[in-house]
C-alpha cells in the first residue's frame, strides 16, 4: 500500500516488485496497523548489520564501530574484529523494528540462526577478540576466522 520514503522505491517487473540496482537489501514489511488502516508498509533498504554484546564490547545498540562492511560483489556481510571474549550477537538495524533483539541471528555452527518469534536464541556462539564474522545471505551460511 506504501513504500518507505527513506527507502529504494522499487519497480515494476513482470507483475512482481524489482529493484534497478542489484545487491543486498533489508526488506521490511510493516503490518502493525493493518487492521485499522489496510496498509501495509514495505521498506528496502541497504542493510545495517551490527554487533552487540560481550564479543563487541557492550550492550549498546547501533555503536559505529560494531558495524558491519557490505559487500556486493562477493555477496556477503563482514564485521569488525571481535574486541573481546563473549558470545556472538548479531542483529540488523531498521527504523521500523522496534529493538534490536527483534531482528538478531548468530553464526552457528556454519548457518545463519535467526530469532524468529522466540525467546532468546538457546544456543550460543563463542567469540575471542580479532575474529571476524562472514555472512553469507545467498546461501545462508556463515564463517568466523
Amino acid at each position: 500500500s506504501s513504500f518507505d520514503p527513506n527507502g529504494v522505491t522499487p519497480i515494476e517487473a513482470g507483475g512482481n516488485l524489482g529493484i534497478t540496482t542489484s545487491g543486498m537489501y533489508t526488506i521490511v514489511v510493516d503490518i502493525r496497523d493493518f487492521d485499522k488502516s489496510k496498509a501495509v508498509k514495505l521498506s528496502i533498504t541497504e542493510p545495517k548489520v551490527f554487533g552487540i554484546g560481550d564479543s563487541f564490547g557492550g550492550w549498546d545498540s547501533a555503536v559505529p564501530t560494531n558495524i558491519f562492511t557490505v559487500d556486493n560483489a562477493n555477496k556477503n556481510i563482514v564485521s569488525p574484529a571481535l574486541t573481546a571474549t563473549g558470545n556472538i550477537r548479531t542483529y540488523v538495524q531498521h527504523e521500523w523494528i522496534p529493538a534490536w533483539w527483534n531482528a538478531e541471528f548468530i553464526p552457528l555452527n556454519g548457518v545463519i540462526k535467526y530469532r524468529n518469534n522466540t525467546g532468546d536464541i538457546a544456543e550460543s556462539v563463542p567469540g575471542t577478540p580479532g575474529q571476524v564474522i562472514t555472512y553469507h545471505f545467498a546461501d545462508n551460511s556463515a564463517s568466523i576466522n
